[in-house]
């Protein structure tokens, strides 16, 4: 779409390549190649989905990848692009020509509901595999490097920063472990189970816990600093960022700034729908919902 007035400029169906249902996770943009990956239906007899690697300017099909389905985020490192299938495996795809590199599966047997992203720091991939353990994997070659059972399911995706490495739980526990081992550095309790994508900005994580909380705490999981509670849901599968202001929705289409140091409200809109992404742009916001709409928004912060 055209940024400035919403004009289409292509578009792609992915139903003409079978029975794929969304794009749940975040694209790649490299050179000239927009990457994402379609989930496939809940038919686990039938499941299949494509990674996709289209033209920016064109939309044209460059390459497509069918598999079981890639829900998650897609990541990339050097000329290789990665994302989790429905079969609990990690893909590694040639970013130019979408060639499989590499597979690695999880010990992991059964029909999966949930999957969670891939966390990325140099060439090590970090794998929260369905069969509660995390691994990572040498980026070039998916080889093992370390291994490690976690003490209940892995609720949220892998968030890898330095030699830092930093997952939840289903316990309630959100983990830092040391990137280059797998040993414990701290752990957390945190009463509900971290979910969604943890994000490290400056000297600051922010996390989701449950349904109704956004937390901030420092790197080193020993100071809350502060949280946000909501009576509703929050709908947004991370925080987001705008300056220094943490931005995030809930299914009533409310969308809320708050202030990176204290958790203060700075700013709080409307849309019509349940908030799912928000982009930005210099002064400008685009929401994306759940119901298919997108609507820029120019918050008034003097408000």
């Amino acid at each position: 779409m055209d940024k400035h007035n919403g004009t289409i400029l292509w578009q792609y169906d992915i139903k003409e390549d079978g029975d794929q249902t969304s794009f749940h996770g975040d694209p790649v943009l490299s050179e000239d190649l927009y990457i994402i990956a379609t989930d496939s239906s809940m038919d686990h007899e039938n499941k299949m989905g494509h990674i996709y690697a289209f033209d920016i300017t064109t939309g044209k099909v460059r390459w497509k990848h069918l598999s079981s389905g890639v829900p998650t985020d897609v990541t990339a490192w050097g000329d290789n692009i990665y994302g989790v299938t429905h079969d609990d495996d990690v893909l590694c795809l040639d970013r130019k020509t979408g060639e499989v590199h590499w597979r690695f599966e999880s010990t992991f047997t059964g029909s999966l509901h949930y999957w969670r992203s891939l966390g990325l720091s140099g060439n090590r991939l970090y794998f929260a595999g369905a069969d509660t353990v995390l691994y990572a994997l040498d980026a070039e070659t998916g080889d093992v490097l370390w291994k490690r059972a976690m003490p209940d399911r892995i609720s949220s995706s892998v968030t890898a920063v330095d030699e830092s490495v930093y997952l939840g739980t289903d316990d309630g526990y959100l983990h830092l472990l040391d990137a280059a081992t797998g040993k414990t550095v701290n752990t957390s309790y945190v009463s509900e189970a971290p979910k969604g994508t943890t994000i490290v900005l400056e000297d600051r994580l922010l996390f989701l816990t449950g349904d109704k909380t956004l937390n901030c705490m420092d790197l080193d999981l020993t100071q809350t600093f502060w949280w946000q509670d909501t009576d509703l849901k929050w709908t947004s599968p991370r925080p987001f960022f705008w300056g220094n202001r943490v931005l995030i929705g809930d299914d009533t289409g409310q969308v809320f700034a708050f202030s990176l140091e204290d958790g203060a409200t700075v700013w709080q809109g409307f849309v019509d729908g349940t908030v799912r992404s928000i982009g930005t742009e210099g002064d400008i916001l685009f929401v994306g919902t759940l119901e298919g709409g997108l609507t820029t928004v120019r918050p008034r912060l003097d408000d």
